[in-house]
């Protein structure tokens, strides 16, 4: 719940940036922090999170759409989220009734099997990512096996 009721500064994931753009950020970051210890922001939604990896029906997105242009305050309250892909949509999804929801990306990712997480896919892979029923599959590397991904291609030609 830090992610939504505490302000959030974009991290910048190695960016480069010049000596006084640095210090700036690290001046905001530190006054975010004063500012979560003064003032939390409050629950003004009931919050949904889950995989920004999504797919959509055209009702959902009609739906998606229509909360938006009633709730005109809704995009600015996610301004200082953090990870705010992984609740926005969610969380207009279960505000709406009449949206049918299936826990389900359609996307094969090995999580468990490492060395990294999550797994890059090789060729010993396509096997389990052809019968796993998924649409999409992550991740891929041409520097790591290249013949897994022309397999895949020759395979949806």
């Amino acid at each position: 719940m830090t992610r939504v009721t505490q302000y959030n500064q974009n991290n910048l994931h190695g960016y480069r940036l010049n000596y006084t753009a640095k210090i700036l950020w690290r001046a905001g970051r530190k006054c975010l922090h004063i500012l979560n210890k003064i003032k939390t922001r409050p629950l003004d939604y009931d919050f949904y999170g889950g995989a920004n990896w999504t797919n959509y029906t055209h009702n959902c997105v009609k739906k998606i759409f229509e909360y938006l242009q009633k709730d005109k305050k809704y995009i600015n309250r996610f301004k200082w989220t953090n990870c705010a892909d992984e609740i926005f949509y969610q969380t207009i999804i279960h505000q709406n009734d009449g949206l049918n929801i299936e826990d389900n990306c359609l996307r094969y990712v090995d999580w468990e099997s490492g060395p990294e997480y999550p797994r890059t896919l090789r060729m010993d892979d396509y096997e389990t990512i052809m019968k796993s029923g998924a649409l999409f599959a992550r991740k891929f590397d041409f520097n790591v096996d290249k013949k897994i991904m022309e397999s895949i291609y020759e395979k949806i030609q």
